[in-house]
């Protein structure tokens, strides 16, 4: 529970997810609320559908994904990763244009070896 900011293990004990989630929010900046209300509603979508992933905002741009499952007996379990960074770069993929970013698409549509008109191979 570290991802959420709680003050101590036993913040968590005994309360629901959506509890959590709040009080990790309580000190957000306005500026942040419509992420806090797009995250509030998010676990609601798609707790429905056990095993698939989800992602939620977290404050100070922080994010983390979710993945739960159920036992048989009908408890239920989830991992919570960290994946700031991840989304950050994403973020900012778009940002990396120009001469570096062409050379880059271009050596991907190329094919790693050319043949020469000899017999020979040749790394391109």
């Amino acid at each position: 529970m570290r991802q959420y900011r709680l003050p101590g293990r036993q913040a968590s004990l005994g309360v629901s997810f959506e509890q959590i989630y709040r009080l990790s929010w309580a000190s957000h900046e306005a500026v942040e609320t419509p992420r806090f209300e797009q995250g509030l509603h998010t676990p609601a979508e798609h707790l429905r559908f056990i095993g698939a992933p989800f992602e939620l905002p977290l404050p100070h741009d922080r994010w983390v994904r979710i993945v739960e499952q159920q036992t048989e007996q009908g408890q239920r379990y989830g991992v919570h990763a960290d994946i700031t960074v991840l989304k950050r770069q994403h973020v900012s993929w778009p940002k990396r244009t120009g001469a570096r970013g062409r050379a880059r698409r271009w050596c991907a549509r190329r094919p790693p070896f050319s043949r020469p008109r000899s017999n020979t191979w040749s790394r391109a």
